[in-house]
């Protein structure tokens, strides 16, 4: 089940969490009142990050919340390296907003191509939920319910051995072992 909360995808990972309280006590310069406005401006964020994660099944994978989270601190850490003319708190609404662009762009991507990538049966893929900041099981039923994905030929010798292919694109996905079952008559031809 899953519910909802204050947190986002984004706001879950604590090295932005920190880079985010980090800049508002380094920054020079400025009055209460800005850092006051700045705050807001970031808790704003997290709402529309929120928003971003929820519109996109709510879930993330921890690859792709890595790649959100370098690639946001990447772009923050440059924002705010380059010369500034525009007032600090247009500045930060600036790049929190590219960072809701990067988090729905990496999103965007993991439900077309990671989330639930099986084509037949049953899979439990491990994704952080969105609103609780907490992993868990995402169940992934396919179009094709059954059990029985399929034959696959192999052919091997007798006594030989057969290697079978665990770096398909969805096999690091998958929680738990992967179960194979082999069949072989002595008469039959496998």
């Amino acid at each position: 089940c899953l519910g909802t909360s204050v947190r986002s995808c984004l706001q879950c990972d604590r090295t932005i969490r920190y880079m985010h309280e980090d800049f508002l006590s380094s920054v020079k310069g400025i009055t209460v009142q800005d850092q006051m406005d700045l705050k807001g401006i970031i808790e704003h964020a997290y709402t529309t990050y929120q928003d971003t994660s929820m519109q996109l099944r709510g879930v993330i994978d921890p690859t792709t919340l890595y790649q959100v989270q370098t690639e946001y601190q990447s772009e923050f850490r440059r924002h705010w390296q380059e010369h500034r003319t525009d007032p600090i708190q247009w500045d930060m609404i600036k790049i929190v907003e590219k960072g809701r662009r990067i988090l729905r762009k990496h999103l965007e991507r993991f439900v077309a191509e990671g989330l639930c990538p099986n084509k037949c049966g049953l899979l439990f893929q491990s994704v952080m939920n969105c609103s609780t900041c907490q992993y868990g099981l995402f169940t992934c039923l396919s179009a094709r319910p059954t059990r029985h994905c399929g034959v696959y030929q192999l052919e091997g010798e007798e006594g030989g051995q057969v290697v079978l292919d665990c770096f398909l694109s969805w096999h690091s996905l998958i929680v738990g072992q992967a179960d194979y079952h082999y069949f072989w008559k002595p008469e039959a031809r496998n």
